[in-house]
C-alpha cells in the first residue's frame, strides 16, 4: 500500500519539453529519518533532492500561507533542548534588564502606555523587545531562515490569489520575476507574555503602506516567523489568526467600514484559529494577517522568539519607535506622553 515512485516533472523557460524525473519515494524510516533521497533523472540540472515528502510539505506550506495567511511548521526547526533552554534564559535576562530601566524612569512596568525602541508593552504583562544577538539566539534564528526561504520562494511562484485584487496594470507592467522574491531578515525579537497576560484585540503588523504597497505589488510582503520555546497548545494558550484577513479584498472590507459594528459583524461571521505548535517549531504568518495574543492562564512566562522576513524590498519602521530606552535611562527623565499610572 505504501507507493514505491512518483513522476515529477520540471521546465524552464528556455526549454521546448519538460525535464521528467522518476523519484523513489522515500520509506517511512527515511522519511522519519530525514536523509537524502537520490534522484535518477533524464536531463536533471540537480543530482541529489532532499526526500520528496518534505517538497510536498514545503508546497502545503505555501499554499497555506497564500490563501490563509499562516502556517505552521510542527516539525521542530531547532529540535535542540538545551539551546532552546539557553535562548528563553537569554530572553528572560533580557527582559529583566530592560524592565529595570522602565522603572528607573518611575514608570510601572505592568501597565500599558510605554514604548521604546528596545522594549514595548503590547498589553497588560505581554512584552516586545529587540534583541541582542546571542549564540543560542543566532543559531535559532539561522535555523528558521533557513526553513523560510524554500516556503517564501515556493509561495512567490504561485498564482496570485483572486481575492488579491488591486493593481492589475502595475502587475502586467511589474511582474513578480523583477522584484527580489528571496526573503532578507530584517529583525529578530521576542514577545513574552507573562502569568496573567489578557487577549489582545484583534490587529495586523503592517502599517497602512504596506497594505497599499502589497495590493500593487505581489512581491512586496512582510512575515514574520514565531518560534515557541515552549510547547504551545491548540485553541489555548498561543496566538489566535483570522484566515483569509490578509487578502487586499478582506482587509479593504475592514479599513473601510463606516463603524465598528460594520467590523464587529465581519469578525462574527469568521472563523479563527489558534494552531498548537511545539516548541522549537515555527508558525509562519503574513504581516497583513489579523491575529492576537491569547491569556497566559499558566503559571510560567510564554516566550516566542521571532524573525521579521521581507521580500520584494518590503520594509518595516512602524511597530518600534525611535526613541531609545537607555538614552532616557541615561538622562532619567521619562519621555513626554509616556503614562506613569
Amino acid at each position: 500500500p505504501y507507493p514505491t515512485s512518483l513522476v515529477l516533472s520540471t521546465k524552464f523557460h528556455n526549454q521546448a519539453t519538460p525535464d521528467m524525473y522518476l523519484v523513489p519515494y522515500p520509506s517511512p524510516a527515511a522519511i522519519a529519518d530525514r536523509t537524502p533521497v537520490e534522484l535518477g533523472c533524464c536531463g536533471s540540472r540537480r543530482p541529489r533532492f532532499e526526500p520528496v515528502v518534505m517538497l510536498l510539505a514545503v508546497q502545503q506550506r505555501a499554499a497555506d500561507l497564500r490563501t490563509k495567511g499562516f502556517t505552521v511548521v510542527a516539525q521542530p526547526v531547532f529540535a535542540d533542548q538545551a539551546v532552546l533552554t539557553q535562548a528563553a534564559e537569554d530572553c528572560a535576562a533580557r527582559l529583566k534588564s530592560n524592565l529595570e530601566e522602565v522603572s528607573e524612569l518611575g514608570l510601572n512596568p505592568r501597565k500599558q502606555g510605554w514604548s521604546f525602541n528596545e522594549i514595548c508593552h503590547r498589553s497588560h504583562y505581554r512584552y516586545d523587545f529587540q534583541h541582542l544577538h546571542t549564540p543560542a539566539i543566532e543559531m535559532i534564528t539561522d535555523a528558521v531562515l533557513k526553513t523560510v526561504e524554500p516556503i517564501l520562494l515556493q509561495l512567490h511562484s504561485l498564482p496570485v490569489h483572486p481575492d488579491e485584487r488591486g493593481g492589475t496594470l502595475l502587475r502586467q507592467l511589474w511582474p513578480r520575476r523583477f522584484s527580489p522574491c528571496r526573503p532578507e531578515p530584517l529583525m529578530t525579537g521576542s514577545i513574552v507574555s507573562r502569568p496573567g497576560a489578557s487577549t489582545q484585540p484583534f490587529h495586523r503588523d503592517a502599517e497602512a503602506k504596506t497594505l497599499v504597497r502589497s495590493a500593487l505589488f505581489p512581491s512586496h510582503r512582510l512575515f514574520n516567523c514565531f518560534v515557541p520555546l515552549v510547547d504551545i497548545e491548540e485553541g489555548a494558550t498561543g496566538t489566535e489568526f483570522w484566515p483569509g484577513s490578509h487578502h487586499t479584498r478582506a482587509w479593504r472590507q475592514w479599513v473601510d467600514a463606516p463603524d465598528d459594528s460594520v467590523r464587529m459583524r465581519l469578525f462574527q461571521q469568521a472563523t479563527t484559529e489558534a494552531p498548537a505548535c511545539p516548541a522549537g517549531g515555527m508558525i509562519l504568518f503574513d504581516f497583513r494577517t489579523m491575529h492576537r495574543g491569547l491569556p497566559n492562564t499558566d503559571t510560567r512566562d510564554r516566550p516566542y522568539l521571532y524573525t521579521v522576513c521581507g521580500t520584494g524590498w518590503a520594509t518595516d519602521n512602524s511597530n518600534f519607535p525611535a526613541r531609545s530606552l537607555s538614552s532616557f535611562v541615561s538622562s532619567r527623565s521619562a519621555p513626554c506622553g509616556t503614562s506613569q499610572s
